[in-house]
Order: C-alpha cells, then sequence, then structure tokens
C-alpha cells in the first residue's frame, strides 16, 4: 500500500489497526495462510455474539491488503443463504487465485454449511484463502473428512484477558480513573468494552462510578442475543441470566411444561456455558438481561425472582447435607443486584477448602485459632462448648493437608442450664433477650452463631467466611421450631448496614469477653418467619430498603399438629367464602405475614395453592393434587361430582383426596414447624 495514501478507507484501517488487541493465534495463522507455509487455506472462527469476530475479519482485511491480496467479504446479514445468492456475492473470489474471501455471521447462513464444504469451497481457485466466523462451530463432518481436517484450521476465540482489555481501553482514550468502573461492567467482553469506551469517553464528568445507559444495554443486548423466537424464550433466558444456575427442574418453576424444550434451546446457545450445577450464561449477558428487565418491567422481574426464590428454598430445606453449600449460595445469588450489595458471599472460588465435621483430635488447633483471633478467655468459652456440643461446630479444612482454617459454632438451646449461662456471657444475653422479648415455648429452639473464625480473614468477606455464612442462612431455614437466631460478630460499624437491610437488628448494649466488644445481631422468628421474612427481601430487592416489615399484631403462638390439620381442612371448605376464614387460626402461623386481615388470607391461599403446584409436579402426588384441587378449589359441588370431573370411580377419588390432604398437610406442617414431611404410601396410586 501507498504509504501516502490519505483516503478515508485507510483512515479506517489505521482506527482499526490501533484500537485492534490480542487475537494473536489467529493472526499468526491467518499470516501463514497467506505466506504459504500452512497446510491450511481455509480458516474457521467461531464465539459468542459480541465477542469480536466482526473485528478479527476487519484485522484479516488489512492484513490481505497488506499484502496485496485482494478482499472479497460476504456477510450473512446481507446474503440470502441460498447457493445462488451466496455465488453471486462470492464471485470476485471465484475469478483470482489470489483473493481472500472473507465469510462474516456465518451463522445466518447455516442451511448452506454442508454445500458450502462439498459444493462451492471445492470450486475455488488453488491460491484462495477463505476465513469463515460465525456463533457456531462448523459440523463435525468438516473434522471426520479426512481431507478438509488437512485444510481447515478450527479456533473460538473469547474474552480479552484482563491485560488486552486495559490495552483496548487506553487505545479509546479512556481515562485512567474510569478504567476500573468499565472493567467491572464489561470485563474482557470485547463488545462490552468498546460500547462502555465510547460512552465513557463522550462523558465529559468522568465519574469514578460509571454505570452503563439503557442504550448502551440495550444495544448490546441486540448483539449478543440476536432476535429471540418467543415471549417464553424470553423469559427462559431472563431465569436463566437471574439464577446463578438453571436446571430443567429449575426452569419448570418459572416456565411451566415447555420447559425441556426450552432448556434444549438455552443449551445451544453460544453465550451459554453448561457446568456441574445447570446452566449460565456469559457474566456481560447476564448482567445485561438481568438490568434491561429491572428496568423495563420490574413487576414481570419480581413474578419470576419469587418463583425462582420459592423453588430455591423448598430445596434449601429438604437438601442432603452434601448439597447444602450449592442451594445456599443459589439462593443468596438472587440478592446480588438489591441497593445494598449482600456480602453472604464474595462470588469467589471455595475449591480451596472443604466443610467438615469436628473431631476430637481437631481440639488443640480450634481453641489456638480462638485465641489467636479473640484471646484467651474467649477460647476458654469454647472450650466449654465443644464438650458441651461438640455437634455444633464445624471445620473448614484445606483438601490437601486436612488442617483447618476457619471456625463456626451455631449453637441451639432450648432452655440453657445455669451453668451454660453462667459460662458464656454472650449465650446469656442472648437467651436474656429472647426471652425478654417473646414467648420461647417449650421446644422452641434459640440459635447463636457463637463463633466465627477465619485464620486470615477473621469476619470480613472471604471464600470460607462465605460458607461459613452460608451454612447460618440454611440453619435458619432447616432448623425445627427456630424462634429466635443470634449472629455474633465484632465490627459492628462494618457488618451494620448489611445485617439490617436483612432485618437483623444489634442488641442495644455489646457483651465485652477478654476486653473485647461482641455485638449480637437478632432475628425474632417468630414475629416474621422464614417464608414470610424471604418475601420482605424480595420486597427490598425490587422496591428499596425502606419497604418496612409488616408483620401481624398478634405473635405466633405454637399450634399442635391436630388443631393444624383441622384448621387446613377449614381453610379448604371456606376457600370460597374467605369471609368465613377471619378467625382460623393459621392467618396467625407461620405460613403467612400481611398488614392486614385481607393481605394474610390471600397470603395464605397462595401458599396452598403454591404447594398444590409443587403436588402436581410430582408424578407420586400429582392425583392427590388433582383430587384437593378438584374439591376445594373448583367450583362447589358434592364429592360425587369431583369425582365424575376426575373421571374415575367414586372409591379410587377418595383414597386419592385422602392421600392428597394428607401429603399437603404435611408439606404445610413442614413450613410451619419445619418438620420432614412422611410420604403417603398410597398417594400415587
Amino acid at each position: 500500500m501507498d504509504s501516502t495514501e490519505h483516503t478515508l478507507g485507510a483512515n479506517l484501517r489505521e482506527r482499526r489497526l490501533q484500537t485492534f488487541a490480542g487475537r494473536m493465534p489467529e493472526l499468526d495463522a491467518f499470516r501463514s495462510i497467506l505466506a504459504g507455509t500452512a497446510p491450511h487455506s481455509v480458516l474457521f472462527v467461531s464465539g459468542a455474539g459480541g465477542v469480536g469476530k466482526t473485528t478479527l475479519l476487519q484485522r484479516l482485511a488489512c492484513e490481505a491488503l497488506e499484502a496485496g491480496r485482494p478482499v472479497v467479504e460476504v456477510d450473512g446479514h446481507d446474503v440470502d443463504p441460498s447457493p445462488d445468492a451466496f455465488t453471486a456475492a462470492a464471485d470476485a473470489a471465484m475469478r483470482d487465485p489470489r483473493a481472500v474471501l472473507l465469510i462474516d455471521t456465518f451463522e445466518r447462513l447455516q442451511g448452506l454449511e454442508k454445500w458450502l464444504r462439498n459444493h462451492f469451497l471445492p470450486r475455488l481457485p488453488d491460491g484462495v484463502v477463505v476465513v469463515v466466523a460465525g456463533r457456531r462451530p462448523p459440523h463435525h463432518t468438516w473434522s471426520t473428512d479426512p481431507a478438509w481436517s488437512k485444510l481447515l484450521a478450527l479456533s473460538t476465540i473469547g474474552d480479552f484477558s484482563p491485560e488486552e482489555a486495559q490495552s483496548v481501553l487506553r487505545a479509546w482514550g479512556v481515562p485512567d480513573e474510569l478504567r476500573d468502573s468499565l472493567l467491572g461492567f464489561a470485563g474482557g467482553h470485547p463488545l462490552a468494552l468498546s460500547l462502555a469506551a465510547v460512552v465513557a469517553v463522550r462523558d465529559t464528568t468522568h465519574k469514578r462510578d460509571w454505570t452503563p445507559t439503557h442504550d448502551v444495554i440495550a444495544t448490546l443486548l441486540q448483539h449478543l442475543v440476536g432476535d429471540i423466537p418467543s415471549p417464553e424464550h424470553r423469559l427462559a433466558l431472563e431465569t436463566c441470566a437471574h439464577a446463578l444456575t438453571t436446571t430443567e427442574e429449575l426452569l419448570r418453576t418459572v416456565v411451566g411444561e415447555q420447559a425441556p424444550e426450552l432448556f434444549r434451546w438455552l443449551r445451544q446457545l453460544p453465550f451459554i456455558e453448561s457446568g456441574r450445577n445447570g446452566l449460565y450464561p456469559h457474566d456481560v449477558v447476564r448482567e445485561a438481561l438481568e438490568s434491561d428487565l429491572l428496568w423495563r418491567d420490574r413487576e414481570r422481574y419480581g413474578v419470576m425472582h419469587n418463583r425462582i426464590r420459592e423453588y430455591l428454598e423448598d430445596q434449601l430445606r429438604s437438601a442432603p447435607e452434601s448439597a447444602i453449600q450449592p442451594v445456599a449460595r443459589s439462593l443468596t445469588y438472587l440478592m446480588r443486584n438489591g441497593p445494598v450489595k449482600i456480602s453472604f458471599t464474595s462470588w469467589l472460588p471455595t475449591g480451596e477448602v472443604h466443610e467438615d465435621r469436628y473431631r476430637p483430635s481437631d481440639r488443640e488447633h480450634v481453641l489456638q485459632m480462638v485465641s489467636d483471633m479473640e484471646g484467651p478467655e474467649s477460647s476458654a468459652i469454647a472450650s466449654f462448648w465443644l464438650d458441651r456440643q461438640p455437634q455444633a461446630m464445624r471445620l473448614y479444612r484445606d483438601p490437601h493437608t486436612g488442617s483447618a482454617q476457619s471456625f463456626l459454632a451455631s449453637l441451639h438451646f432450648t432452655d440453657p442450664t445455669d451453668e451454660e449461662l453462667s459460662t458464656d456471657p454472650v449465650v446469656a444475653a442472648a437467651w436474656r433477650h429472647a426471652r425478654t422479648n417473646g414467648l420461647v415455648g417449650s421446644g422452641e429452639v434459640v440459635g447463636v452463631a457463637r463463633y466465627f473464625v477465619n485464620t486470615t480473614h477473621y469476619q470480613r468477606p472471604h471464600p470460607t467466611v462465605d460458607m461459613m455464612r452460608l451454612m447460618i442462612l440454611a440453619e435458619w431455614f432447616r432448623t425445627p421450631r427456630l424462634a429466635w437466631s443470634f449472629v455474633v460478630l465484632r465490627d459492628r460499624a462494618y457488618w451494620e448496614p448489611e445485617l439490617s437491610y436483612l432485618d437483623l437488628n444489634p442488641l442495644g448494649t455489646d457483651v465485652e469477653v477478654g476486653g473485647r466488644a461482641y455485638t449480637l445481631f437478632a432475628r425474632d422468628w417468630q414475629r416474621l418467619p422464614t417464608v414470610a421474612w424471604a418475601e420482605l427481601l424480595s420486597a427490598r430487592l425490587l422496591y428499596g430498603p425502606d419497604v418496612p416489615v409488616r408483620q401481624s399484631g398478634t405473635r405466633h403462638e405454637p399450634i399442635g399438629r391436630p388443631e393444624f390439620d383441622t384448621a387446613l381442612q377449614d381453610v379448604l371448605r371456606f376457600w370460597h367464602r374467605p369471609q368465613a376464614m377471619s378467625g382460623n387460626p393459621l392467618l396467625a402461623s407461620r405460613l403467612v405475614i400481611g398488614a392486614d386481615l385481607e393481605q394474610r388470607q390471600t397470603a395464605l391461599r397462595r401458599r396452598i395453592s403454591g404447594i398444590l403446584d409443587q403436588m402436581a409436579a410430582d408424578p407420586h402426588t400429582a392425583r392427590g393434587a388433582d383430587a384437593v384441587r378438584a374439591t376445594f378449589l373448583g367450583r362447589e359441588g358434592t364429592q360425587r361430582g369431583a369425582a365424575a370431573r376426575l373421571g374415575v370411580p367414586f372409591g379410587t377419588y377418595r383414597r386419592h383426596l385422602k392421600a392428597g390432604l394428607e401429603f399437603l398437610c404435611d408439606l404445610l406442617w413442614q413450613l410451619e414447624a419445619s418438620h420432614p414431611p412422611q410420604r403417603t404410601d398410597d398417594s400415587g396410586s
């Protein structure tokens, strides 16, 4: 090229060279093909939308022109997906053996792939170089064909490295003080980086807390995601973006019976990855979808969020111990974009430790950890609890050495002894507060997360600290008859904003142990049970941290199982006459929360309907759920009429109804008292 050339095209090429970063393997492969030193003549580049395939082709075009090779460009956006249209667009490459044919957006021409491989490319003159770029990698038949396997070079491109991302921002002229904010939004995603850089450079205010505009997000989504087939597909994609990981089972709770088809569609999207626990999107796609839906339709976002949340809460209550951590992490992840940034987890990998039970051989090491972090007096109290409640202790060990790095003591009390109260002033303060501020009935539990120790970060966010906090969260959902919870922390100023948002409030006076002050953050589960507490946090996620706690004027009183079952059957009998439910004891139970009677009636009916939906999705209980619905929730009538509507003999209907009512009572009782349900043997017969 003549160095004195001054045209708009030359200026464009120069600017593209200045802002281009990375992709050295692809550049090296292309240069080898141009020079004739590589056995390949076709380079196939694949990658997700917005990852920089078009930018790479533009750079390859510059390389070809610099080498004196004519460039023929075919873009799938501009060409009909037919052999005739494609042949016409690429005609110049068929007449010049020095041509370089660049085919972009090949995903729109995917139907021509077999024809391209078997008919078009073999007709090109020897010496033509071909580069194909699309979202999907080529079909496996290219590689299994012995001839093509030697002529075809494959490359998959992804995000920039941190160094490459920094170089892009420097090339765009982004001020130093903005780069961390831009990298926080875009990571190493090429399109997101470029869009953010354009906006940031034009914004002369140079705010350090730069955030993308909705126009940037909309543009990004269009490039990343492209056309979405239907509203159901969009909901599936938004669900995948909101949840930490998405399984077909979770998807079914949001989209219904279309879940298998939509799950298969998600799996084949280029920006969706498959992991051990399910599907998850590229980070930039995730955050763009989240921001866009929350801005466009907050109510629909809330409906989706609550369906996912309720599913995960049910999973957490019943999960085996080995699955507690991933489920608790998934539940917490739903709150990541709230008005107060939840620090339950740092979202960093936790593979460097594993959770384990305490063993007597750990005793000296545990006491040394406590002594190092909190002093000898606190260590002496820990020694007392190691003897009294060893089952409450969890250690977090290095998987290679087995040595514990962190220690959690989550104590439970129903009636602490005088010795326990006199030995530990922290437990004494917790018990005194619980008894002073409400009834702790017989068998009700007061939980105290007493020791919370990490040897390097103590009580600050860290992967190991995250695991301890997630276990505390899980215990709130899993502990039978939990009345009060207390979390003991040293740095009140650091934790209070977040814990107040979570409705854990500090006691007025700190407790001193060994010259150190400890704050007890308290949660009264009788005033606001876990189900209602989770609903409160969802409301604060959607509408801000000032959403008040709306609790009933009457404290929850313990109710026995026989009374509970009778009250539930009364709710069902009066389903179509809610005014007759006004005195039902379930309206003051842990199942519901609301500021007035009407709200509580609605919440109770919604809770029962949700449990019936859960039963209907299980083949073992589906017939029982159908019988309960037909008898009570459908149009009023006789039991024989319900049997006729179900199309089953009356005796079979009665058996299904009995089993359905028993299992419905079991599941709701689990929410009320956290007792595990017992499945009826004939519930699915």
